[in-house]
C-alpha cells in the first residue's frame, strides 16, 4: 500500500514580506551547503516576483551566494508568458506542442471570423467584439470549460432572445476559431499554456529524486495551476507557500464563502462571497484537494511587524456581509490602524501632486523603498510625470501605452488629420508636435504654424488642403506682411497632395500612407528610441498581414482601428528607473513589498474597477459554468 503523504502548505501571516520570509527560510535550510540552494526551483507567479525574490535574497545575504533558479509561471492578464525551463527557448520535447497563435494574428482571425458571421457590422466594432472574444476564450480555456459544455447548459436555461443569439455566434465562432488554427497547426495561447503546465506537473510525479521544488505566492485557482500546485505539495522535498489564508476564521463564515463540490460550485456563490479576498484561496485549496486544516503556517526569522493586531483588523474587515453588524460591537482598539494615513484629494491631479511630494520626502531615508499600487493609469502616469521634477523615473510596471507615446500620438495624429481630410484641430495637433521639424529648423516652423492657427479660426471653408488654401488666402490675403504664409503653406499643400488618402482602396495602403507621411514630416524621428523601434516593429507586423477585413473603413473609423490594434502594446523601461520607487497595478502588486505603501485611486469604479460587460456569455451562464464573475 502506498504511504499516505500529509501535504507540505503553507501560508505567512498578514504582514509579513513573504519574498523576505522565504528567502530566510532557505538560506537558513541551506547554510550549511550553500551550493544545495542553487538546486532549489522557485516557482513564482509573474516576472515581478522573480525580482522582488531575488532582491530579498539580495538584502539577506552576509556573503555571496548562489541563487535558486527562479521560473516565472507567468500571467496572461499582465501579458506574461511562461519562465523559459516551462517553455525552452531552443525549443527541446516543447517541438510535441504547437506554437501558440501571435496576438495580432488571432486579432485579425477573430475579427475575420466575426465580420463573417455578422457582416452587419462595421470593421471597427467586428475588432472590439473580436478582443471581447478573446478574452471569453481564454478565460474558458483557463478554466477548463469545453465549449461543448455551453451548448448543453444554455438549452436548460430560459434566456432572453439576444443571449440566444450570442451563444450560437459563441458556438460556431468557437468551433470555427479551433478549426483554423488546426489548419495553421497553431494553439490558443491558454490552451498552449495549459498543456505546458500539466506537462510539467506530469514530470514533477515521475522524477524520482528528492530535488527541492518551491511554490510561493501563486494564488491562481486555475484548474491547470492547482493540478501543478497539488503535486508540488506531495513532493518529499516539495513546498507550497501561498499568500494569506486565515486560518482563525470560524468555520460557518469559512463555508459561507461558498460551498464547493468536487467539481465546481455546488451554489453559485454570491457576488459577496466571490469577491471575497478568502475566496479565491478557498477555491484553489479545493481543487488542490487540500483542507485548510491542513496548512500551517510559515514562520519567519523575524516576527511580523503589526502581528496580530493587523490580522484582527483585516479579518474585522473582510469579514462576511452578515457579519458585519458585530462592527458595532467592537472596542476603539480594534478600529484603529497604527501608521495608516488617508488623504482626500479634490481630483486625481491634486492626487498625483501628494503622492509624489510624500515618495520625495520617503526617499531622503537611505533605503526606504517606496510603491505606489493603483488601478488607475491617468494618476500612474500623472505621479511618474511629477517625480521627473526631481529627475526621478519610478519603475512603472505597466509601463506607457504606446498609443500615448510620442511617437504613437504623432502616427495617431497623422491618421486623424488624414482620415479628416485635413480638420484645422488635427492638422494643428500635427504640426505642433514636438517631434516634427526638430531641430534647427523648429523655431521657424512653429512660428508659421502659428500663423496658420490664427487663419484657420473660425467657420471651416471646405475641405482638403484645398479648404486650408482658402482660409489662409482669406485671413491674410492682402497683407503684404503675412505673404510668407502663404508661399510656406504651398510648398507644404505641393508636400501633402503626394499622400493621397482619400482615394486609396485598401487599409494596407492607408497605413502606408499614413507611415510614409510620418516619416516625412518628423525626418525620420518618429522611429527613434525604444517607443519607435516598437511602434516600427509594429507597423511592420501589420503590413505583413492580410488586412482585407478592414478595406471597407472609412472616415474617422480607420483611427479607431489603428489605436485599437496598437492600444495592447506597453513600452517598459529596461534601465534607467529609479531601484527603490515602484508603481504597480493590483495583479504586478502580489509578492511586493515596500516601507511606504501608497494605495491610489480609492473611488468607486477605479477601485474595485467597474467590471466590462461580456458580449458573449450572460453572468448567470458563467456562474452555471463555474467560470469566475466578471466582478472577482
Amino acid at each position: 500500500m502506498a504511504e499516505h503523504r500529509s501535504p507540505n502548505v503553507l501560508t505567512v501571516p498578514i504582514g509579513t514580506d513573504i519574498s523576505s520570509a522565504v528567502a530566510l527560510e532557505l538560506t537558513s535550510r541551506f547554510r550549511d551547503n550553500g551550493m544545495a540552494l542553487a538546486d532549489v526551483l522557485l516557482l513564482l507567479p509573474n516576472n515581478r516576483a522573480v525580482a522582488a525574490m531575488t532582491a530579498a535574497f539580495v538584502r539577506i545575504a552576509e556573503q555571496g551566494l548562489i541563487l535558486p533558479r527562479m521560473v516565472a509561471i507567468g500571467d496572461l492578464a499582465l501579458d506574461e508568458a511562461l519562465g523559459p525551463l516551462l517553455d525552452p527557448l531552443d525549443g527541446g520535447d516543447v517541438d510535441l506542442i504547437p506554437p501558440a497563435i501571435g496576438d495580432f494574428e488571432r486579432q485579425l482571425l477573430l475579427t475575420r471570423l466575426v465580420r463573417n458571421r455578422r457582416p452587419q457590422v462595421s470593421a471597427a466594432e467586428a475588432l472590439n467584439l473580436a478582443h471581447l472574444l478573446m478574452a471569453t476564450l481564454d478565460q474558458l480555456e483557463i478554466e477548463g470549460v469545453p465549449v461543448a459544455k455551453i451548448e448543453t447548459d444554455h438549452q436548460n436555461h430560459d434566456l432572453a432572445e439576444h443571449w440566444q443569439s450570442a451563444y450560437a455566434d459563441l458556438l460556431l465562432l468557437a468551433a470555427n476559431y479551433q478549426s483554423e488554427l488546426g489548419k495553421l497547426g497553431l494553439l490558443n495561447p491558454a490552451a498552449r499554456r495549459n498543456k505546458l503546465l500539466d506537462r510539467l506537473a506530469n514530470r514533477l510525479t515521475q522524477e524520482s529524486d528528492n530535488r527541492a521544488v518551491w511554490a510561493v505566492g501563486i494564488s491562481t485557482a486555475a484548474p491547470a495551476i492547482a493540478r501543478l500546485l497539488q503535486q508540488v505539495a506531495f513532493l518529499p522535498a516539495g513546498q507550497v507557500i501561498l499568500p494569506h489564508i486565515e486560518l482563525n476564521m470560524p468555520n460557518a463564515e469559512w463555508d459561507a464563502l461558498g460551498l464547493l463540490d468536487k467539481t465546481e460550485a455546488a451554489t453559485p456563490p454570491t457576488r459577496q462571497q466571490e469577491t471575497h479576498p478568502q475566496y479565491h484561496l478557498k477555491l484553489l485549496l479545493h481543487r488542490m484537494g487540500i483542507n485548510r486544516s491542513e496548512v500551517s503556517t510559515l514562520v519567519p526569522g523575524t516576527a511580523s511587524l503589526h502581528g496580530t493586531k493587523v490580522q484582527m483588523a483585516v479579518a474585522d474587515i473582510f469579514c462576511a456581509a452578515s457579519q458585519t453588524v458585530a462592527w458595532q460591537a467592537l472596542p476603539a482598539s480594534r478600529k484603529k490602524l497604527s501608521n495608516v494615513r488617508l488623504m482626500s484629494c479634490a481630483d486625481s491631479a491634486e492626487e498625483a501632486k501628494a503622492i509624489a511630494v510624500l515618495i520625495r520626502e520617503a526617499l531622503e531615508t537611505p533605503t526606504r523603498r517606496v510603491a505606489l499600487v493603483t488601478p488607475d493609469r491617468e494618476i500612474a502616469l500623472r505621479v511618474s510625470a511629477q517625480l521627473k521634477r526631481w529627475d526621478i523615473v519610478a519603475d512603472d510596471s505597466a509601463g506607457v501605452p504606446l498609443t500615448q507615446t510620442p511617437s504613437g500620438v504623432l502616427l495617431l495624429a497623422i491618421t486623424d488629420m488624414l482620415a479628416g481630410q485635413f480638420e484645422p484641430v488635427a492638422l494643428l495637433a500635427v504640426f505642433k508636435h514636438p517631434l516634427v521639424t526638430a531641430g534647427n529648423a523648429r523655431l521657424a516652423w512653429l512660428e508659421q504654424v502659428r500663423q496658420l492657427d490664427q487663419a484657420l479660426r473660425g467657420p471651416r471653408l471646405g475641405l482638403g488642403v484645398a479648404g486650408i488654401r482658402d482660409a489662409v488666402r482669406t485671413k491674410f490675403g492682402r497683407l503684404d506682411k503675412d505673404a510668407s504664409l502663404q508661399v510656406w503653406w504651398a510648398e507644404i499643400e505641393k508636400r501633402l497632395k503626394t499622400y493621397d488618402f482619400e482615394h486609396t482602396r485598401s487599409f494596407a495602403d492607408k497605413v502606408q500612407v499614413v507611415t510614409a507621411l510620418a516619416n516625412e514630416l518628423s525626418d525620420g524621428a518618429i522611429w527613434k528610441g525604444s517607443a519607435g523601434r516598437a511602434l516600427s516593429e509594429a507597423l511592420s507586423d501589420i503590413q505583413s498581414r492580410d488586412l482585407s477585413v478592414f478595406d471597407d473603413a472609412k472616415g474617422t473609423a480607420v483611427p479607431v482601428i489603428v489605436r485599437d490594434i496598437l492600444a495592447t502594446q506597453a513600452i517598459r523601461p529596461a534601465f534607467g528607473t529609479h531601484p527603490r520607487v515602484s508603481i504597480y497595478g493590483l495583479l504586478e502588486a502580489r509578492l511586493q513589498s515596500a516601507d511606504l505603501l501608497i494605495c491610489a485611486g480609492l473611488n468607486e469604479g477605479s477601485w474595485p474597477q467597474l467590471p466590462q460587460p461580456d458580449p458573449w456569455l450572460a453572468p448567470r451562464l458563467r456562474r452555471d459554468l463555474g467560470m469566475p464573475g466578471l466582478e472577482r
